[in-house]
């Protein structure tokens, strides 16, 4: 997608509940709904209820429903314009989780006492479940795996097994008769 103008990267204290609706959609979802289109001021009706946004930006994709791809439109929405009732906060830090989750909790008691936050998890968590499903499934097809190739070994030894019992006598006649190693295991 060749867009020399991606906007905005951020919202601003311009964004507000009076001013004009305004979205940053990913660019899977600008490639997805304009094609190579520069989708910069151009109007999205966004939700339910069809609110017209105008595009300001576009962000890199994200993977917040499958690890494996990214999500098809994501699209941004400033926080006086539209407030969901269970956001996330993502925080980067070095810190251990325990810690961080109290010092986020502290910032969150200087906005309104009355905020808590209810999930606390660190990334690898996240990434952990998220990847849970596809790691057990490769575990249950490698185990599967296993036993088709031991029941496999077992048939191909006993039809083995079976087949010189068969010919046991005759491998033995041939053997006294002065047949040589090679010429008994070109019998097949």
């Amino acid at each position: 997608m060749g867009h020399s103008n991606f906007g905005r990267t951020r919202f601003d204290e311009h964004d507000t509940a009076d001013r004009q609706n305004v979205i940053i959609i990913s660019k899977a979802g600008a490639e997805k709904v304009f094609g190579d289109e520069n989708p910069i001021g151009k109007t999205l009706l966004v939700g339910s209820a069809s609110v017209p946004c105008e595009i300001i930006g576009i962000a890199g994709d994200v993977r917040s429903r499958k690890v494996s791809e990214p999500d098809a439109v994501e699209i941004y929405r400033p926080w006086a314009q539209q407030n969901f009732p269970f956001p996330c906060i993502l925080v980067r830090s070095q810190l251990k989780p325990d810690a961080v989750t109290k010092l986020a909790q502290s910032a969150l008691a200087t906005v309104d006492p009355g905020l808590a936050i209810a999930i606390p998890q660190s990334m690898d968590a996240i990434v952990a479940q998220a990847v849970g499903q596809t790691r057990l499934m490769m575990w249950l097809l490698g185990i599967f795996a296993g036993v088709a190739l031991l029941l496999a070994s077992i048939g191909i030894y006993g039809a083995v097994a079976y087949t010189v019992e068969q010919r046991t006598g005759e491998i033995g006649v041939r053997m006294a008769l002065g047949a040589q190693t090679f010429d008994v295991l070109r019998l097949s």
